[in-house]
């Protein structure tokens, strides 16, 4: 049966004894006997009729909470592949595996890309959106039944299909495995290939680490050896670049060009999904409500499309609105000199950090790219104060926000957590355009790292200083909303005449977000050393050369693409000095 609407209920939000049964009380149908509306006793829970909802819209406007989603479908669509329950999440259709290849999926987060992964490693049966009963492996075998997906339902009912998962949340691992590197990956090494991926992933120096002091670059890197060393049907990788460096993040891409997997890869940074995949599905819908798998399509189709927002075969427009990445150029205008800094070093047991001096103006953003464990971090601590300079000379006495690369969710209400920063810039800039008042009674301990992010740097940004550090702000967002992050950046610190450092591995978002351009250089765990800033294609230039890659611009949207290394554009754009063309 066509789908005409979806009535979704976040039942964290919903508090029906403090409204008094406000949606109940306002419902046109309601008023017409009809039980639209009704509160479950028995699982003590709000429920809405989607056969008899007539989708007026007023409930959600009325809801205090802001707890009910109604959505009027545009799509033709059937039932669900599962769905969690009655006003739940569900999943429209899945992806196609392809034996051999990496298949991607692009799109928002909390649109249903981990369901998907939890379907094809067997911890879901989909149960065809019938959720008062179990999944039923038959059931979907037959609904299947003549597809390519036929064979992978035999497969995971007949217990054929191992899989191997490195999953999103990479600190987990922390909580799950005390003991060295090396102990926690020989346990796992299937392929007796362990040395050789040590190698390649530049692992040699963490082996006889303990998993509790990695960083978040360090233990991505043991996730990913832990998925590819075990012999599996299926590798699943979640967000694999986050904490990775640009280097780092082609290692990997070259890891799984070798290996030849079947794999299946959720994944934010297009670069990195537009040298990787060989075959993308875009996810589109609504966060936390419903998802819907597109067609398979190549990989450049189907990133041009998603950033595009319409997609031709379903003559579908998923959003009103495209999204590109065209050069902003040097700003404008020449504005006011606002602070200078000068020559600095900082000296650990095993690491040397050399900083030349440099001079920001007004209104600036600047990007700061380089490999990890080469300083980026100790300079922006030098400059937040957190770190010293060798001659504890006071660089400047001008007031900082940090953000950084690691953070935990306290036990305290979202609105508690921002409840002494500047309000005014909060609720202009920031309030609605992060959905912050979609979760201000939530605790941050209960948010997924995505949200947690976007309040870190809320809460950055609306702490009153005059240089903010924002320490990898891209990790665990989504396209869309990296993109949404980089614009508040910029209009906040344009319109309170401030300056911003930016670290981060996206190179889409560094170009997109950035006036100038910082370049680390050096050994990593041994020596950094750090330039002045540099305008854009300068600075660009410079760092890909250290790392021998080229990128080129996408003529349709703008972004930034990898030349695939010795192709011909790669050798041309090397001959001519361009590895960043703009």
């Amino acid at each position: 049966m066509q789908k005409k609407r979806i009535a979704i209920i976040d039942y964290k939000k919903c508090k029906k004894e403090e409204c008094g049964f406000a949606c109940y009380n306002i419902c046109p149908v309601i008023k017409m006997n009809k039980e639209a509306i009704v509160y479950n006793e028995l699982e003590k829970k709000v429920q809405i009729s989607e056969e008899l909802c007539t989708g007026c819209g007023i409930c959600p406007k009325k809801c205090p909470s802001g707890a009910i989603t109604i959505i009027n479908l545009s799509l033709d669509l059937s039932e669900p592949i599962h769905q969690y329950g009655k006003n739940r999440f569900r999943l429209f259709r899945l992806p196609t595996i392809r034996a051999g290849n990496a298949v991607g999926l692009i799109g928002k987060n909390g649109i249903g890309k981990s369901t998907i992964l939890n379907i094809y490693s067997g911890d879901i049966i989909p149960n065809q959106g019938n959720y008062e009963k179990p999944g039923n492996y038959e059931e979907i075998i037959n609904y299947f039944k003549g597809k390519e997906l036929q064979e992978t339902f035999i497969n995971l009912k007949n217990g054929k299909t191992k899989v191997s998962y490195k999953p999103q949340n990479i600190k987990a691992i922390k909580d799950n495995f005390k003991g060295k590197v090396i102990d926690l990956l020989k346990k796992v090494d299937e392929r007796k290939e362990l040395n050789k991926i040590i190698d390649l992933l530049k692992m040699d120096n963490i082996m006889n680490k303990e998993i509790s002091t990695l960083s978040g670059g360090e233990l991505q890197k043991v996730a990913i050896a832990a998925t590819i060393i075990k012999k599996a049907n299926l590798y699943f990788y979640d967000e694999p670049s986050s904490f990775l460096d640009i280097k780092q993040r082609f290692v990997f891409a070259k890891l799984i060009e070798d290996y030849k997997d079947t794999n299946l890869i959720v994944e934010h940074d297009l670069a990195l999904v537009d040298y990787l995949c060989d075959y993308l599905h875009i996810l589109f819908g609504k966060a936390h409500a419903y998802g819907v798998v597109s067609n398979t399509k190549t990989t450049n189709t189907a990133i041009n499309e998603f950033l595009d927002g319409f997609i031709p075969d379903e003559n579908l427009r998923f959003r009103d609105y495209e999204i590109n990445f065209y050069y902003r150029g040097e700003q404008a205008k020449k504005t006011n000199l606002f602070f200078n800094y000068p020559q600095m070093c900082k000296t650990f047991k095993d690491f040397k950090l050399d900083v030349d001096d440099g001079s920001l103006n007004e209104g600036e953003i600047i990007g700061i790219v380089g490999e990890n464990g080469i300083g980026k971090t100790t300079f922006v601590k030098l400059l937040a104060g957190v770190e010293k300079e060798d001659n504890e000379i006071n660089v400047f006495n001008k007031r900082m926000s940090y953000k950084p690369q690691d953070f935990d969710g306290e036990h305290v209400k979202v609105r508690e957590f921002l409840k002494g920063v500047n309000q005014e810039i909060l609720m202009s800039e920031l309030w609605f355009k992060l959905k912050i008042n979609e979760i201000e009674d939530l605790y941050l301990d209960e948010l997924n790292m995505g949200t947690l992010q976007k309040i870190m740097i809320a809460k950055t940004l609306t702490t009153d200083a005059e240089i903010y550090l924002l320490d990898e702000p891209s990790a665990f967002l989504d396209v869309e909303e990296r993109i949404n992050i980089a614009k508040i950046i910029q209009s906040i610190i344009a319109k309170r005449k401030k300056v911003a450092f930016v670290v981060d591995h996206d190179i889409l978002f560094v170009d997109f977000v950035s006036d100038k351009i910082i370049v680390f250089d050096g050994k990593p765990g041994i020596e950094g050393f750090c330039t002045k800033p540099k305008d854009k294609k300068r600075g660009m230039n410079q760092f890909l050369k250290i790392l021998d890659v080229t990128y080129r611009k996408d003529l349709k949207s703008g972004r930034p693409r990898v030349n695939k290394l010795n192709s011909t554009k790669d050798k041309e754009q090397k001959a001519d000095g361009n590895y960043y063309v703009y």
